[in-house]
C-alpha cells in the first residue's frame, strides 16, 4: 500500500469494469482473473495453520481429481455460484447487486418471489457457523 501511495498509483483503477458493455475486454478479463487468483491464493496462506498445510491445499486444488466428473451436488453449487456471479456482474454499477434488478422487477409479487428464492438458496447452501476471521488474532 505504501509504495502505491508514494508513487500515486493507488487511486488509478476506480472506474467500473466494462462500463456501458455487457462483457469486459480481454485485458479487463485478464486483470479480473489475475486479481481474483492472487487474492484467493493469498487467503489460502492467510487461513492455513502452517505453510505446509497451505501447500497441501494448493496441491489438492491441482490434483488429478480436478478432471473428474463432478457429482450432482457439486453441479448445483456451481449453478448457484454462476447465478450469483451473473447477478453481481449485472449489478456492478449500482450500490449493491440487486439494485438494478429491482427496477426491472416492478411487479411486486415477482420481486418477492425472487427474494424468497434467493433466501432459500442461501439458507439451503449455508455451511457450519465459523468464527469471524479477525477474532482469531
Amino acid at each position: 500500500m505504501m509504495p502505491s501511495m508514494i508513487l500515486k498509483t493507488n487511486r488509478k483503477n476506480l472506474d467500473i469494469v466494462a462500463k456501458g458493455r455487457i462483457f469486459p475486454s480481454l485485458a479487463e478479463t485478464w486483470h479480473l482473473v489475475t486479481t481474483f487468483l492472487l487474492a484467493t491464493f493469498a487467503w489460502i496462506f492467510f487461513r492455513s495453520d502452517t505453510i505446509h498445510d497451505a501447500f497441501l491445499y494448493i496441491q489438492g486444488i491441482f490434483s488429478a481429481s480436478i478432471f473428474d466428473m463432478p457429482q450432482k451436488y457439486s453441479l448445483l453449487i456451481f449453478l448457484y455460484v454462476f447465478f450469483m456471479f451473473v447477478v453481481e456482474w449485472l449489478g456492478r454499477t449500482g450500490n449493491y447487486a440487486l439494485e438494478s434488478l429491482q427496477s426491472g422487477l416492478n411487479n411486486r409479487p415477482l420481486r418477492w418471489l425472487f427474494y424468497i428464492i434467493l433466501i432459500a438458496m442461501i439458507v439451503s447452501y449455508s455451511g457450519n457457523q465459523q468464527q469471524f476471521i479477525y477474532f482469531e488474532f
